[in-house]
């Protein structure tokens, strides 16, 4: 597990240099969407926070106080937004060596505790979500660019990386549910049912997020996703 952790941190640093690539210094968008910069700053301040996290929980250090995911995000957009974007890629570049080190100081036993705040998800699986993090918002990014084949090409890479690099299926099931949103949102249904299908199995959990959300709404009607949701 550990030697496949590796790699797919290595993968997702490697991938996030084109997101790196594009932000640049502007002004906060009018509309309220996010800059490139503003995506890079919120999955870097994350990771930055789930290595410092892991660390504690490895070593028994202290942990980083719990926070409330929306109102964290407001508070890191809001400290970030005026930052240079050469302040951003220095942190991008510390985040990806933090998530590194601390995969490299764990045992295999280590990588199998549980989250502090989650306790029903193992270490390792915050690993791999880093990695699900980063491509759902770049994704995001380019939907709302409206580059639609870069987002469905950011999504198939991330769902290939988990297929070859994890032997697990619990964190394949993220990949899978973000590449059948994509197919979801833009009508494609028995693409998008086949990815949801693949995602419960590996993970059942994700069926009662799936039930409230909006990016299934456009093809809610299918019957083999009607069934897979329970009715």
């Amino acid at each position: 597990m550990k030697q496949g952790l590796l790699r797919m941190v290595a993968a997702g640093r490697e991938r996030e240099a084109e997101l790196a690539d594009l932000c640049a210094d502007e002004p906060a968008r009018a509309d309220g969407r996010w800059t490139a910069k503003d995506q890079l700053a919120h999955v870097v301040y994350w990771r930055l926070r789930n290595a410092r996290l892991l660390e504690a929980v490895r070593s028994g250090g202290e942990l980083p106080p719990s926070v409330v995911d929306d109102e964290q995000n407001s508070i890191v957009y809001a400290e970030n937004r005026d930052r240079p974007a050469a302040d951003i890629k220095k942190d991008e570049k510390a985040s990806w060596s933090a998530m590194a080190s601390f995969v490299e100081a764990c045992a295999e036993d280590d990588l199998l505790k549980p989250h502090p705040y989650a306790p029903e998800n193992r270490l390792w699986e915050t690993v791999t979500g880093d990695v699900d993090h980063l491509v759902a918002h770049c994704a995001s990014y380019y939907l709302e660019s409206g580059e639609m084949d870069r987002a469905e090409a950011f999504l198939r890479w991330a769902h290939g990386v988990a297929r070859d690099v994890l032997s697990e299926p619990a964190p394949r099931a993220y990949s899978a549910y973000n590449l059948g949103c994509l197919f979801a949102r833009t009508g494609r249904a028995e693409e998008a049912v086949s990815m949801f299908r693949e995602s419960f199995e590996a993970k059942p959990a994700l069926i009662d997020h799936a039930r409230q959300d909006p990016d299934l709404d456009p093809i809610r009607g299918h019957a083999e996703l009607i069934r897979l949701l329970g009715g």
